[in-house]
């Protein structure tokens, strides 16, 4: 008896050592993806992901994981927010000294270059028409910018402190922007009236998102509250729900699957995942800048997360800890 259970204890720490082996493994690092990275996009696919830093753009392909091209590129500074508008095949690059270049997506040259005086470009946005982009900026600025054209610019809107993220829905006509203020603004597309302003806290919000599916609009920020509207009429959003899910600064969150699991992650380098079921969470090697669900050939759910002084990484759900709701 004694035997046998010595027996199966090495069978069952082989197979342990086995799982903990391919999980490693089953973490992907992108190649060229260091310390210099901050942020990523994806097409309007979703099956390529942009990245940049200071010499080059990578696209790679999520589907036969690898780089399918490289753009060199010259920037004065760090690239801290990227867009991809696909039907003029133009990658956008907001650089923390305050520049937004255009790059072309086909022959690789430098199409414009626009300098703000209004601080460094942390958010990105396609229009609904997809004829512009709104560039929020760190002294709470938002401007609305020409596709094509580098100086047909307009004054969008002003926060009083930084722009922290930049979300639009085409299905809800619906903007939303948040502020290192504390606040949420709404707006209509595609007229672009104000609708309503949204008072979090005295904290930072760092990241807004709708989720048009389930007619929601949820943020997080420095308080490490996850925030939940109605937004079923988006003339009269309702707070419906503030749960704590960190005690630090959350910097990232996303929807996934029409809307139906989110994830997020932040400064105590844990990527949480939240389903009907339970939820799911792993330690990364790092604060986590943007977290985001992926599309790939696989019916597996994937995260890419941006991780502050680490680069990029592709992290299966399966693989990470599950907690179910009724444990």
């Amino acid at each position: 008896m004694k035997q046998l259970f010595i027996t199966l204890s090495l069978i069952l720490l082989q197979s342990c050592l086995i799982i903990l082996h391919s999980q490693n493994n089953t973490i992907v690092q992108l190649p060229d993806s260091d310390s210099s990275i901050y942020s990523f996009t994806t097409s309007a696919d979703g099956q390529v992901l942009y990245y940049a830093n200071e010499n080059s753009i990578t696209q790679f392909s999520l589907v036969n994981k690898e780089v399918v091209k490289t753009i060199d590129i010259q920037v004065d500074s760090p690239v801290i927010s990227i867009l991809v508008h696909s039907n003029t095949n133009t990658i956008l690059l907001g650089t923390k000294s305050g520049q937004v270049m255009a790059v072309s997506n086909l022959s690789g040259e430098s199409l414009f270059v626009k300098d703000y005086t209004a601080g460094s470009i942390n958010a990105l946005a396609l229009s609904g028409d997809d004829r512009s982009f709104l560039c929020g900026c760190e002294n709470g600025m938002v401007y609305q910018q020409s596709i094509k054209e580098a100086d047909v610019v307009s004054e969008f809107y002003q926060h009083d402190k930084a722009i922290t993220s930049i979300e639009v829905s085409k299905k809800k006509q619906l903007i939303a922007i948040s502020s290192a203020d504390g606040s949420i603004s709404l707006f209509k597309e595609p007229t672009n009236d104000w609708i309503d302003k949204l008072f979090i806290g005295k904290k930072w919000v760092r990241k807004v998102v709708i989720n048009a599916n389930k007619d929601r609009l949820l943020c997080v920020g420095d308080d490490g509250n996850l925030y939940e509207w109605n937004i079923a009429n988006i003339n009269k959003s309702r707070l419906i729900s503030q749960t704590k899910v960190s005690r630090n600064w959350l910097l990232s969150l996303d929807t996934g699957h029409e809307g139906k699991i989110e994830c997020w992650g932040g400064l105590d380098h844990l990527l949480k995942v939240r389903t009907q079921f339970g939820t799911y969470e792993q330690k990364l090697k790092g604060p986590i800048l943007k977290a985001k669900f992926i599309k790939t050939d696989s019916s597996e759910v994937f995260i890419a997360c941006c991780i502050l002084g680490k680069g990029i990484q592709i992290i299966p759900v399966k693989e990470m800890k599950y907690k179910p709701i009724y444990n």
